[in-house]
């Protein structure tokens, strides 16, 4: 029998999170038309609902192995 733990999937059924990403250019530099490289800084937000931490207390600090969303930006876009 398995002992669910934080770093588990947070959905019992196995279904797919639903995991909302933003991203907002914050510069634009060094574009070079020849190479067609450029740099970008990004912030990015990541949102998701893990019903797990429903009734969890607000003053206390969340489970360090708490399931995250995977989320990666390759450096070639």
């Amino acid at each position: 029998m398995h002992v669910a733990t934080w770093s588990d999937h947070p959905r019992e059924d196995g279904k797919p999170v639903d995991v909302g990403v933003s991203c907002l250019v914050k510069t634009l530099s060094k574009v070079d038309p020849m190479t067609g490289s450029f740099h970008v800084t990004l912030g990015m937000k990541v949102l998701w609902n893990d019903p797990r931490l429903a009734n969890f207390p607000s003053d206390f600090d969340l489970p360090e192995e708490l399931w995250v969303p995977n989320v990666m930006m390759p450096s070639a876009m």
